[in-house]
């Protein structure tokens, strides 16, 4: 997420609780919360304006953020497979809309990657193909969530390797 947008969901919080954030302040926060989905921040900003007393420390944004996460970290990649043949089953191409809303964030990110129509209009040799390409962009996924969870609890720092960021284990 960009600083731009972050500053905006930033605001956002502090309007809602009347406080002022410094500069500094904020830097601290985009540090820790950059590398989060912009709109997974927005709806987490959203449920502590409706929920918490007071305004959130970078802590307890980590935390809620993390849980959010957590069963993206746990998912079986087959079984969100399955979730997504029978959400085919039940509203095919007709309904390409419900039949997402059936499916998690990241499976629904994967199949909208593959592409809703060519896995309805697959014949099953080609549904076996599209499986282990959902299963390896699904696990590829995982991985940068992973990442980005273990990053923001300080077990990895970032390194830069030629122009790609990359993650180191700290020992």
């Amino acid at each position: 997420m960009d600083q731009l947008e972050f500053t905006r969901i930033m605001n956002y919080l502090a309007e809602a609780y009347g406080v002022t954030i410094n500069q500094t302040r904020l830097n601290i926060y985009y540090d820790k919360l950059k590398t989060y989905d912009r709109n997974l921040l927005k709806q987490i900003a959203s449920n502590i304006v409706a929920q918490d007393n007071y305004f959130p420390t970078v802590a307890r944004l980590l935390a809620l953020l993390n849980e959010e996460l957590e069963p993206a970290l746990t998912a079986d990649p087959m079984d969100e497979w399955l979730n997504v043949i029978d959400a085919i089953r039940k509203y095919g191409r007709t309904h390409a809309d419900k039949g997402k809303n059936l499916l998690s964030d990241m499976t629904k990110s994967v199949v909208t990657t593959i592409g809703w129509t060519r896995l309805c209009d697959a014949d099953q040799f080609a549904l076996a193909n599209y499986e282990r390409q959902f299963k390896q962009l699904f696990r590829r996924q995982q991985g940068s969530v992973k990442e980005r969870v273990l990053l923001s609890r300080g077990v990895i720092e970032p390194v830069t390797v030629g122009s790609e960021l990359r993650a180191l284990t700290v020992d």
